[in-house]
């Protein structure tokens, strides 16, 4: 592991500026040499962000985590503005210069890109700026009157390898979380006693594990590449309970709007900043007949493996598959399970159909 010169207090001479305020940042050098490497400015969020709560006309809303910390995104989508417990901000702390390295390092990274680590002086609250990783694809031409390609179905994931997988979006609709807590007395009585919404959930996240995502042979190859790195950095650093997040969505192959929409996106895939790919997402690919596009990244990778977490294992000695196991071991079954789950048989973008033998 690399030294880490971190900082505890906000350094008041490093200011970023987060809707109408400016606010004092953490170990911004590292976090500017990532904002550098994708290309984007020091002022990239615009004016208009809001830290009131969406009911109060705001952009912020509960993340949907055991933490119950606010997230919100930019009106663009492009990024996530999320509010920080104190264990996974003195992670970051201690990571800064690290993962700063490992985001720019040529081998490349599934890591969701954190680019701003910074303190709102009137909330009195730690917060990040990352990118959306599973933005849906949308084209370049905002503003005007586009045609949108038609959708032949979309769906988007939490996936962790283990029994805490989950769809979280199924064709536009969110997926209700209903969770069996030892505190639902009436749930552990069976499946009889529960709800439809349950019923679902539960359904959805047996499905969501079984899940396979077909991608071409060469993006399988980067992909295992980026993900055996990305964990590797995370094993090393001790920490553990990351989701892949995946979004993937079906078009018409005969639909224009496609056609543009990848020109777009192939577009956007082709800036580089100083020789480098910004991002090589969102994967485009003909799968059974539809145009694929896949986006995919690495989040929550902030949880190191604590005392709290060694109890909570032994707690959950009865438990087949659960996610916290210590840090090697969650990473080893993450690189296992997600080899299995992405297969490479997918057909390239433009590539001629592949001929299939008629039999007589």
């Amino acid at each position: 592991m690399g030294g880490n010169s971190s900082i505890l207090k906000p350094d008041p001479s490093k200011l970023i500026t987060v809707g109408s305020g400016r606010f004092p940042t953490y170990n911004d050098e590292h976090f500017a040499k990532i904002r550098a490497f994708i290309g984007l400015p020091d002022d990239f969020i615009e004016s208009s962000f809001s830290f009131e709560t969406k009911p109060k006309g705001g952009n912020m809303a509960p993340g949907g985590g055991k933490g119950g910390q606010l997230m919100g995104f930019t009106k663009d989508r492009l990024f996530i503005i999320k509010e920080l417990n104190n264990t996974d901000h003195n992670t970051l702390l201690k990571v800064a210069e690290d993962f700063a390295d490992h985001i720019v390092h040529p081998d490349g990274s599934l890591l969701c890109k954190i680019v701003a680590h910074f303190y709102h002086t009137g909330l009195m609250r730690n917060y990040i700026i990352m990118n959306n990783v599973t933005m849906s694809p949308k084209s370049k031409e905002e503003g005007k009157q586009v045609a949108k390609p038609k959708r032949r179905a979309s769906q988007s994931y939490d996936l962790k390898g283990c029994n805490d997988d989950k769809i979280l979006d199924l064709d536009g609709h969110r997926m209700e979380e209903v969770h069996k807590r030892i505190w639902n007395v009436h749930m552990w009585c069976g499946r009889c006693c529960w709800s439809d919404a349950r019923k679902r959930y539960f359904d959805g996240k047996k499905a969501a594990y079984r899940e396979q995502f077909h991608v071409t042979p060469s993006q399988k190859d980067d992909l295992m590449q980026w993900l055996r790195t990305s964990v590797h950095f995370l094993s090393e650093r001790s920490l553990m309970d990351y989701s892949l997040m995946v979004s993937c969505v079906k078009f018409e192959t005969s639909d224009p709007a496609t056609a543009q929409l990848v020109a777009d996106i192939e577009e956007q895939r082709a800036t580089t900043v100083n020789g480098t790919s910004v991002s090589p997402f969102p994967f485009v690919s003909v799968v059974e007949g539809s145009v694929q596009v896949l986006h995919l990244g690495v989040i929550d990778y902030l949880q190191d493996w604590t005392c709290t977490k060694n109890l909570a294992m032994a707690i959950k000695v009865c438990e087949r598959n659960k996610a916290t196991v210590p840090p090697e071991d969650y990473g080893a079954r993450f690189i296992r399970h997600f080899t299995d789950n992405f297969v490479g048989d997918a057909t390239a973008y433009g590539a001629p159909a592949p001929v299939v033998a008629s039999r007589v």
